[in-house]
């Protein structure tokens, strides 16, 4: 989890009150966001010549700025009875974004217990295997180094994804959901707030809420689908302005790790 001013752990998620508000209020203030596009600028030579390369327009972020958006994120695990660690089947271990597909997973192992944690914790020291950025999450400590570990993102919302017409992604990817023009004011005058929902159904609730206070708005939102994985890859690269962009996971899965995390402490 991502660290509190004073350094420890954040236990519970900002993120909880915040998507409750939203998918919750018919009266947020909405501005306008272009969907997500690409953005490139061309680069010259200093007299005038040929072009010499393409860049990104935007700033990359940094594994710390992105660390931050991940503590947003829950992530369920099977920790096994033995050791303590991740559980490894065939030396791979998995964090799911469904609390529903982690409990599944718990009982094909027949052993264990299911644990929750923040993607935070462990995109880059176990997922991407590039070190620790932000804080470092004792999951470490006895999870296998060695081993391969995957984010396993809700099957039911990949075939929404699919359905969408995304074509990308690849095994057990975590599809994300952008409604074109719909960004929620930021607390206390820090600005718009674009979503990435991790649950379909809550982009379509949100647009719902907000549609009541704005009959402008058109009675379905244009849906843009992607996967989580090259979200982040667009983050690093500058693909486009992520800096707004906060990830919106599903409600259940909040307020079940809400509660797991609580008793975990």
């Amino acid at each position: 989890m991502a660290d509190d001013d004073s350094g420890g752990p954040l236990k519970l998620f900002g993120a909880v009150a915040l998507l409750g508000a939203i998918v919750g209020s018919s009266v947020l203030p909405m501005v306008q966001t272009a969907s997500v596009m690409n953005k490139v600028e061309v680069v010259r030579d200093a007299n005038g010549g040929g072009e010499i390369q393409m860049r990104s327009k935007y700033a990359r972020l940094s594994p710390l700025i992105i660390n931050k958006k991940l503590a947003a994120v829950p992530v369920f695990y099977v920790e096994d009875a033995k050791t303590g660690a991740p559980s490894l089947s065939g030396g791979a271990g998995k964090f799911y974004l469904d609390p529903s597909e982690a409990d599944a997973a718990l009982k094909a192992a027949g052993s264990g217990t299911l644990k929750a944690a923040t993607l935070d914790e462990v995109y880059y020291p176990l997922v991407t295997k590039r070190g620790t950025f932000g804080y470092r999450s004792p999951i470490l400590d006895k999870a296998d180094a060695s081993a391969s570990y995957e984010v396993v993102g809700a099957a039911a919302q990949r075939g929404i994804a699919k359905a969408d017409g995304y074509a990308g992604g690849e095994g057990d990817f975590a599809a994300v959901f952008q409604a074109d023009k719909l960004a929620f004011a930021g607390r206390g005058g820090g600005g718009p707030i674009v979503p990435l929902f991790l649950s379909e159904g809550d982009l379509q609730e949100s647009w719902s809420k907000l549609r009541k206070a704005n009959s402008n708005l058109a009675a379905a939102p244009t849906v843009t689908a992607n996967s989580l994985g090259e979200v982040l890859g667009g983050m690093e690269t500058g693909a486009q302005d992520f800096s707004k962009i906060e990830f919106f996971p599903a409600l259940p899965a909040l307020e079940r790790a809400q509660s797991m995390l609580q008793g975990q402490q």
